[in-house]
């Protein structure tokens, strides 16, 4: 029912994180509020609280693939990210997704491009 509420909601996306702040409070240990709450934040460039919403929930289930592939997304948009870290957020997830997640390809693309980028 949370997160039918949250995605009611789902044209604006400041209201989605004011309702998702109050959920996550009241239920601090679920991971479906907190994958929701970091997309949305990178939606809205906040790259520093889908950071934070990530790590929270790694620590909660720390093979969690949507968690480590949104955080390395997060990271590689900071201002000034650090290549090792979205490097190694990459290659968890490539480690935990499923081999067809719809993801890989565009993960393995991703850490080809930062590579370049970053000499």
């Amino acid at each position: 029912a949370q997160i039918c509420y949250v995605y009611f909601h789902g044209d604006n996306f400041e209201q989605q994180i004011e309702i998702l702040d109050h959920l996550k409070s009241k239920t601090p240990k679920s991971i479906s509020l907190l994958v929701i709450s970091a997309s949305i934040n990178c939606f809205l460039r906040r790259w520093d609280r889908a950071v934070l919403d990530c790590n929270t929930g790694l620590k909660l289930d720390k093979n969690n693939y949507e968690l480590q592939y949104t955080k390395a997304v997060a990271l590689r948009c900071m201002e000034t990210p650090d290549k090792n870290d979205v490097l190694e957020a990459y290659r968890k997830f490539l480690v935990n997704a499923p081999k067809d997640h719809r993801k890989v390809p565009e993960a393995y693309y991703a850490m080809a491009q930062w590579s370049f980028s970053q000499k």
